[in-house]
């Protein structure tokens, strides 16, 4: 059996792709000493085995099939009716799925197979402490583990050969339920946050089905052979978020590829909140960041006395005041100023990504490919926001690279490994502490933006938005983010959302004949004011729109 590095009292593993990054045995005893949880991965690579997940009625279960009362179990002192069981598969190995009654969020039953873990070992979030009978794992056919399932829930397990043929229906990936859920996709929602941090790609790529890739088509997807004619499109591009299999005629996002592979019908709005949370847990996001407390540091005119008065915000609206805050190029010193302003910008946006800013773990290579700067300068950049500026802080423990070594490591050694290293990090104390101006000119800027185009219709006048932009307010939500020279809204950009409001869903074509601006300028700026959420732009055939 192969296992995972969770966080402390969590159930979030710790490493960003850790399906990738199995761990053995001593490696789960050293990070339990250090406080860590331990979950098991499920499927393949643990040989076959598969865990059965119940929120209610485990001790009926194990009344009903006293069989399973044999094998390996977790539970925990303070929830006696929940408990979860390993199995063994000797044969076909089942997907991944879920049972819940309807209209319920939460699901009363699952099934973790390739892709998903389980914690075995540490402390609940309750403080109580997760337990397990030590006993050997059973082993049963897919038959047996159907039949229980069957009479449990009442459903069929999808057999894995038909999850790999979904019902075949007519899905736009930009039109689908989930899309439909908001007309702002907010870019600190929950959905908005898994999309950045998966690609198509990273998706096939994590159950496994990635084989040889191939450059497919002109327009720069790649194939992935035998998968029966799938395409993604390119993860370091724009198009990274979407696939299309020609033999099942189906495609759509990254969410879609999830549900594409664990057996699911693509299109399916009840499945996609327990979708959502899946690839959360995977990727180590939390679903519900926590309020972060911002201190706003005035200075009195008169007197020349500093106060800091501090301001309890939702995490998203916290984020976006430190990016601007930190986007700043005073604030950064001498002739590495434009790289360490990157790399911070950088572990920013991997914070808000993640929903904490406290234990973020970001690997050198990870983070220059981010910034587009060589493995070491990144490097460095992060030694002087931590050393010099102090920014940020290591969290206590070894680098995992470090930690697996079990010895200090020499010069030419770290030389050698620092393209590879990973500590965790967190944003320091004085950090938190921000110029009043930003405060106030992100908070104003963003709150009436929004409020102008969900609320206040009758107020929609670009001299409004005009007066905000012309202080760059919104230059933080540009895409090109470590550039000094992003995008801001400016007037043609507060066109662009008075067309909008007037007539939504718009081509650029469209764009240019209602406001004048040229196609690449309407592009520019729906770029920018898609990152800030307040547009939303997705393909129609081969056209964009907004």
């Amino acid at each position: 059996m192969q296992f995972v590095r969770v966080a402390r009292r969590g159930k979030n593993p710790v490493e960003h792709n850790w399906p990738d990054k199995p761990r053995t045995v001593a490696q789960a005893k050293a990070h339990r000493h250090t406080g860590g949880n331990v979950g098991a991965m499920a499927g393949r690579k643990s040989g076959g085995v598969i865990w059965l997940d119940l929120d209610e009625h485990f001790r009926e279960f194990l009344q009903q099939f006293p069989q399973l009362d044999q094998t390996f179990i977790v539970t925990r002192a303070n929830a006696p009716d929940r408990g979860k069981l390993a199995i063994r598969v000797t044969d076909t190995l089942p997907t991944s799925t879920n049972w819940r009654v309807e209209g319920e969020s939460a699901p009363r039953a699952e099934l973790l197979s390739n892709g998903r873990q389980a914690i075995i070992v540490g402390i609940h979030e309750t403080g109580a402490p997760i337990l397990n009978n030590g006993k050997p794992i059973i082993e049963m056919s897919y038959a047996d583990i159907s039949a229980i399932w069957r009479k449990w829930t009442g459903q069929e397990l999808i057999h894995p050969t038909a999850a790999r043929k979904p019902t075949k229906q007519a899905h736009k990936p930009t039109a689908g339920p989930q899309q439909s859920e908001t007309t702002i996709d907010e870019p600190d929602s929950l959905k908005a946050r898994v999309k950045a941090s998966w690609s198509a790609y990273s998706v096939f790529e994590h159950f496994g089905r990635v084989g040889e890739i191939k450059q497919g088509a002109s327009n720069g997807d790649w194939k992935l052979d035998g998968n029966a004619g799938l395409f993604v499109g390119d993860p370091e591009s724009d198009q990274r978020w979407h696939w299309f299999c020609h033999s099942d005629g189906i495609g759509g996002d990254q969410v879609d590829a999830w549900v594409y592979c664990t057996g699911r019908t693509v299109g399916d709005s009840v499945e996609f909140p327990a979708v959502l949370r899946e690839m959360a847990d995977t990727a180590g996001i939390e679903i519900t960041p926590q309020p972060l407390t911002l201190f706003m540091r005035r200075i009195d005119a008169l007197t020349g006395e500093i106060f800091d008065t501090p301001h309890e915000l939702p995490f998203g609206d916290a984020m976006k005041i430190l990016i601007a805050q930190f986007s700043q190029a005073h604030i950064y010193q001498g002739r590495t100023a434009r790289n360490d302003r990157a790399v911070m910008l950088a572990m920013l946006e991997r914070m808000r990504l993640l929903g904490r800013v406290d234990g973020v773990k970001y690997d050198i290579r990870s983070m220059a490919g981010a910034v587009n700067i060589h493995h070491n300068t990144s490097m460095k950049a992060l030694r002087r926001l931590c050393s010099e500026y102090g920014y940020l802080e290591h969290c206590e423990g070894e680098s995992w690279f470090e930690h697996e070594l079990g010895h200090e490591l020499t010069e030419p050694d770290e030389h050698t490994v620092n393209m590879f290293n990973a500590f965790a990090y967190r944003l320091s104390s004085r950090v938190l502490t921000v110029d009043s101006d930003v405060f106030q000119i992100v908070t104003d800027s963003v709150n009436s933006a929004v409020d102008t185009i969900c609320h206040n219709l009758e107020h929609m006048d670009a001299a409004t938005l005009s007066a905000y932009a012309d202080c760059d307010a919104f230059a933080w939500g540009a895409r090109e983010i470590g550039d000094p020279d992003s995008e801001s809204i400016g007037k043609p950009g507060c066109d662009l959302i008075a067309a909008l409001v007037v007539e939504n869903d718009l081509f650029y074509a469209d764009i240019e004949e209602r406001t004048g601006m040229s196609r690449s300028t309407a592009s520019k700026k729906a770029r920018a004011l898609a990152a800030l959420g307040i547009v939303e732009i997705y393909r129609e055939g081969r056209r964009m729109v907004v």
